[in-house]
């Protein structure tokens, strides 16, 4: 928690916004390793393997975080909350939900998004759930609409974090969260590019970096995100599993 918030800090300002780093250092163990995890629960190779994986992981994110330059101001900062905080609402900062759980069920069935105040208040007053993510139209469209354009986006969070800022029982805003993979692709009107199997069989590094790197991160930003699920570290190892083409493929050919 601490490496995540004094990180978060400490890049503001960037054009590629803040990611979580230890969460993206996870996706790339966890992508690299769990698709070639194939043996029984009772085999114990696979908890010496989970072991060694999350040892390694361990080893990694203390590496960066000791090279990563943070402002004194930051880490002040950063001291002078954490011990206002209980261990419940600790565990609510390294908590995620999806939106759907902030939507009325019943408008919903009828087609109209309507926030759950009720919902949204319980989780952060209760849990102090630090973070939410996902576009609401995950699962479809809803009425007549299948998306929100930066507007739309840029107004929800805003209602979103002032409404958390007033249940919580903490100075800490929430993180809104979206899966920006090849391009701002949950946003009306934001460039699109190849998912990343497609991006790394150009062979291009400059159009990794500025097709589902910087300009995904630019439209994402200025739709109101503070966090964006990409670009995505992992390495495909196994094309079973089903999102295979968010990765890059580790053979070149």
């Amino acid at each position: 928690f601490l490496f995540f918030l004094s990180a978060s800090m400490s890049c503001k300002g960037s054009v590629a916004f803040c990611v979580c780093l230890p969460v993206a250092i996870l996706c790339l163990v966890v992508g690299a390793y769990g698709g070639t995890i194939q043996c029984e629960l009772n085999d114990g190779r696979c908890f010496n393997l989970l072991g060694d994986t999350v040892g390694h992981m361990a080893t990694v994110v203390k590496e960066i975080d000791e090279n990563i330059p943070r402002s004194p101001q930051y880490s002040d900062f950063v001291r002078s909350i954490v011990p206002t905080l209980s261990l419940r609402e600790k565990i609510g900062q390294m908590t995620q939900l999806d939106v759907s759980v902030l939507w009325n069920q019943t408008d919903l069935q009828n087609g109209i998004l309507s926030l759950n105040r009720t919902a949204l208040e319980y989780g952060i007053r209760t849990y102090g759930v630090g973070s939410y993510l996902n576009t609401p139209f995950a699962g479809g469209p809803v009425g007549d609409k299948s998306g929100w354009t930066a507007r739309e986006w840029i107004s929800f969070i805003t209602e979103l974090k002032q409404l958390a800022i007033q249940y919580s029982n903490s100075s800490l805003p929430i993180i809104y969260g979206l899966d920006s993979v090849h391009g701002a692709n949950y946003v009306y009107g934001a460039a699109i590019f190849p998912h990343n199997i497609g991006t790394a069989a150009t062979f291009d590094p400059e159009l990794a970096k500025n097709g589902s790197g910087t300009i995904a991160a630019r439209d994402t930003r200025l739709s109101g995100m503070s966090w964006q699920f990409s670009p995505v570290l992992g390495i495909g190892v196994n094309p079973l599993w089903s999102r295979f083409y968010e990765t890059a493929s580790k053979r070149r050919e």
